[in-house]
């Protein structure tokens, strides 16, 4: 019997070599993004959810909907959806603030604190995309990296709750990653490929922490082996 994914930010970048992963083994992917389509990917298992996830009305709209779909049976839990904006914290727009902390924290507390009992039925697995502006300091990028540490700590509190439960979580933490996530930036990672993590590197990690056996990865952090950006 195919075990059952759900992925946020599926459409593009990390969360589509994700879901790319799980389709080629076996899994039935649910998709959430607000683009997601039906033809995104044409293979057996694949299931698109249209959810603006930094909307929180729509957040627990999505999850209803995830319930009923997957029959409250979630092998794995992939949230990696998010946002940033740099730049002094004098000059980002309220909105963009929301947006950061409406996506990138909110969202995936309010996901999971839907779905936990899916998962814990499952014995299934949490795994939260991070950054590693979470881990240290992000000059200009204030409110996005607090988010994300944010968002590691409560994965970090998660998994000592549930542990007993059977539910594994486990964080990723990326450093530069060439994908859209830069296209709204006024800076990118350099094309060289050590310059930038490859989005198929940490799809490769998810595939490593799900065939563990026994032991938990609570994380992994992803460098470059050099560490260089542009201006556009």
């Amino acid at each position: 019997m195919s075990k059952t994914a759900i992925v946020t930010g599926a459409s593009s970048g990390i969360g589509y070599h994700i879901t790319h992963h799980l389709l080629e083994n076996g899994y039935n992917v649910f998709g959430v993004s607000r683009n997601v389509t039906q033809e995104l990917f044409d293979q057996p298992g694949w299931h698109p959810v249209p959810c603006d996830l930094s909307v929180p009305d729509e957040v627990q709209r999505c999850c209803d909907e995830l319930k009923k779909q997957t029959g409250n049976a979630v092998d794995v839990l992939v949230l990696c959806a998010g946002k940033a904006w740099f730049g002094p914290h004098e000059t980002h727009r309220p909105e963009q603030i929301n947006e950061m902390v409406d996506l990138n924290f909110k969202a995936p507390l309010l996901m999971i604190n839907a779905l936990l009992r899916s998962v814990r039925d499952s014995e299934g697995h949490i795994i939260g995309i991070g950054s590693v502006s979470g881990n240290t300091r992000s000059p200009q990028g204030g409110v996005y990296a607090a988010t994300k540490a944010g968002f590691h700590h409560f994965l970090d509190l998660l998994f000592d709750e549930t542990r007993k439960q059977g539910v594994k979580v486990t964080r990723i933490v990326p450093d530069l990653t060439r994908t859209l996530f830069y296209d709204h930036l006024n800076f990118e990672p350099e094309s060289h490929p050590e310059a930038h993590i490859d989005p198929e590197e940490i799809a490769r990690a998810v595939d490593y922490i799900l065939q563990s056996p026994q032991a938990v990865i609570t994380e992994i952090e992803l460098r470059p082996q050099k560490l260089q950006i542009r201006k556009k």
